[in-house]
């Protein structure tokens, strides 16, 4: 058993970049509450082309295509 503890350093750029995103996921989140639909995928994808794997971006997205019936961009997404 380890007692070593690691750590990523995270640095103040990292910091508000996981701020903007995090931003832009509120606003997104909003769209999709006022059912402007396009606003919010094209937000989205601006989002996972820096964060590819933030899950709330992710989710979203595939709702949006899952209420479209866009069977096919949900796999790509999934």
């Amino acid at each position: 058993l380890s007692l070593m503890r690691i750590e990523f350093l995270v640095t103040e750029n990292d910091y508000l970049q996981n701020t903007q995103i995090q931003s832009q996921v509120k606003q997104a989140k909003r769209f999709y509450g006022n059912r402007n639909l396009e606003d919010c995928e094209n937000l989205l994808l601006e989002i996972l082309e820096n964060s590819r794997e933030n899950a709330e971006a992710l989710r979203l997205l595939v709702r949006i295509y899952f209420e479209r019936n866009d069977f096919v961009k949900i796999c790509q997404y999934i």
